[in-house]
Parts: structure tokens; C-alpha cells; sequence
């Protein structure tokens, strides 16, 4: 335990009058106003206990560390250790900020000049040109620990990766990419990352990622493209959880387009005349037949129909709109206008380096 976030536990804890003590992995007992002789629980509690006139409770700050309160009630013992503990957190996170972790957070949320980027690397001794891939790593669901606290003991990190903070439930993790990783797979990265933290904690995890920075100065537009990945993907891949900002060209590009483009352009093929058109079966035949890559035999068998069946269909979607869905450019048209909608009401940051007015 750092010397100084040690000094401000005791600091806080004289103003409470209790005997409070913190005790690590290794079982010593760190002093914050001592008076604790005896033997912590074993093993320790996940929830907290009390034992005699003392309550234990597990630290949420990502180490092992039991807190150990003198309070001879055990509701008055745990809302101590509760207390301590987020006064630990709150110096722990105080120190971040101040450190490594909290210039990584400034480069990457803060458009700084050249100059302060390579002052601020300088000055926490950070490499300024190696090439870094941005990924954010979002919980599905709320826990007790942070995302960072969550995914450290579960991402494998090589030398110079760094996992950055940014909320509760959000996390940057900034790899580090070698000559010999030019040509690795961010996105299947990113598959073995989900499946690690699935099974390690139970939790799911939602991941955009960013296009390599090559210098500590890109890393914020290398964020913004990954936090630009994921609002946009929620809105027209809602069905995946990595959203990789390289290969989303159709999304980003009809996110750009204003509410009222999209919605004129989507109502020339869906409208009140061929509502009865596009119903429900028939759309999800469509959206099989596109996810099949256009293979009718595919298509059929993946919708349990015949093949003749499927060729109804399409043949009714052409005879009512013009548009065979056989064909490429019949195709890449329709699902373009289809996307229109689940972008006429949208508002998404615009495109890192752009000025959209």
C-alpha cells in the first residue's frame, strides 16, 4: 500500500474516533488507528461478517485488502468499513488521475496539442510514438466493482498496454501493436476478450474499437472513432457487440445524412402502399436472404421454407417495387433505404476530424 494513500486513510479515520485497521493478501495489518490483535475470518468474507466486537468487509478496490472496524454493532461496524472503503477508493482514484493512468485519460479525452502530448508523455515517462490500438470495453450490466476493477485480473496485458478508467461501467484499454501484430485481427482480439470476461465474471461485454494511433497525439481521435463506433452500431447493429469503427462505412456514412434526407428516401420504398408488402415474414426473408449473401438455397434451408417459396417472394417484392433482390444493385439499394430509418431520428457525434454543420 502506497505510503501516501496509507497517511490520508489515517487521517480520515482519527476524525471517526473507531479503531479501524486494513489488512492485505498477506494477512499484515496495515494500521489506519489500530486496536486490532486478533485473527481475520478465513476464509475472508465476500459480503462481510462480524465477529465479536469487530466487522470484516472486503475492499471493492480491486486489491485484496479486508477492512477491520471496531464497532461493537454489527450494522454500526459495517457502515464504517463501507465508509473507509470508499474513502480508499476515492484516494486511489485521486492518485490515478494524477498519474499514468490519468494522462492516459487526458490524451484520450482531451484534444491536446502536440506540444502538451509530448510534455505530458515526458513527464510520466510514456513512449510517444509506438502505434496503439484503442478499444472500449463497456459492462452489459452494473456490478459492485468498476469495469477497470472487473477486467484487470481477466485482459491479458503485454508490456506497455494500459487499461484506462473512464466510468463505472467503462474502460480503455490501449494496446500496444508490434511490427509482428500489424496484421492481427483487432475484432477477433476483441471475440477472445468477451469470451474471457463472460466466463471469468459472468458479465457481458460490449467493444468499439478504433483505427491504430501511431502516436500518443492520435489517441484521441482513435477514441472518438471508437466511441462513435459504438453509439452508431447500437443504432444499426444492434444485434452485435463488437462494433470495429473501420469496417462500419455503410453506418457511418448514413448516420451523416439529416433526419429529413433519410426519412424522405425511406418512404419512397416504405410507405402505406406497400405496407401490406412488408410485413413481418417478409422482412425477415429479407434479411436472411442479405445475411446469406443472396444464396437462395442458403436463404431457404436457414428459413425452413422451399426454394420456390423464396423465389415467390422476391418475385412479389419485384413486381410491386421495381427492385430485384437477386440482383447486387437492387439489393445494396433497398438495404440502404431499409437503414434510412434507424437513422432519420438519430443524432450522432460527427466524424473525428470533420467539421459537420
Amino acid at each position: 500500500m502506497d505510503k501516501n494513500v496509507l497517511e490520508r486513510l489515517k487521517s480520515f479515520a482519527a476524525r471517526l474516533q473507531t479503531p479501524v485497521c486494513l489488512m492485505n493478501a498477506q494477512g499484515e495489518v496495515l494500521p489506519v488507528t489500530g486496536g486490532f490483535t486478533g485473527a481475520a475470518p478465513d476464509p475472508w468474507p465476500e459480503d462481510g461478517c462480524a465477529e465479536g466486537s469487530w466487522y470484516f468487509l472486503l475492499s471493492r478496490s480491486g486489491e485484496r485488502l479486508l477492512w477491520a472496524a471496531g464497532a461493537g454493532q454489527e450494522a454500526c461496524g459495517r457502515d464504517i468499513a463501507l465508509l473507509m472503503d470508499q474513502a480508499l477508493l476515492s484516494v486511489l482514484g485521486e492518485a490515478r488521475e494524477s498519474g499514468e493512468a490519468g494522462a492516459y485519460k487526458r490524451l484520450l479525452t482531451q484534444r491536446l496539442s502536440r506540444a502538451e502530448a509530448e510534455a505530458l508523455a515526458d513527464r510520466h515517462h510514456i513512449p510517444l510514438s509506438l502505434a496503439r490500438t484503442v478499444y472500449l470495453l463497456q459492462l452489459q450490466h452494473e456490478q459492485r466493482d468498476s469495469a477497470c476493477q472487473a477486467l484487470q485480473q481477466v485482459i491479458p496485458m503485454n508490456e506497455g498496454d494500459a487499461l484506462i478508467p473512464l466510468d463505472h461501467r467503462t474502460a480503455a484499454l490501449l494496446q500496444v501493436i508490434s511490427r509482428q501484430e500489424d496484421d492481427s485481427d483487432p475484432a477477433e482480439f476483441a471475440r477472445a476478450v468477451q469470451e474471457s470476461v463472460l466466463s471469468e465474471t459472468g458479465n457481458g461485454l460490449t467493444i468499439a474499437i478504433g483505427e491504430t494511433a501511431q502516436d500518443l497525439y492520435q489517441l484521441y481521435d482513435a477514441c472518438r472513432q471508437a466511441q462513435r463506433a459504438m453509439e452508431i452500431g447500437r443504432v444499426f447493429c444492434g444485434e452485435e457487440s463488437i462494433y470495429d469503427y473501420r469496417s462500419m462505412l455503410l453506418p457511418r456514412f448514413l448516420s451523416e445524412l439529416s433526419p429529413e434526407t433519410a426519412e424522405h428516401y425511406h418512404k419512397l420504398l416504405f410507405n402505406e402502399s406497400t405496407s401490406r408488402l412488408f410485413n413481418d415474414e417478409m422482412l425477415k426473408t429479407i434479411q436472411v436472404f442479405f445475411q446469406k449473401d443472396l444464396n437462395l438455397s442458403d436463404t431457404a434451408r436457414q428459413l425452413y421454407i422451399h426454394r420456390n417459396t423464396l423465389v415467390y417472394r422476391l418475385d412479389k417484392v419485384l413486381r410491386e417495387t421495381g427492385l430485384d433482390l437477386r440482383r447486387f444493385d437492387d439489393a445494396v439499394t433497398f438495404r440502404m433505404l431499409m437503414e434510412m430509418d434507424k437513422c432519420k431520428d438519430q443524432t450522432v457525434p460527427a466524424e473525428p476530424g470533420t467539421d459537420r454543420r
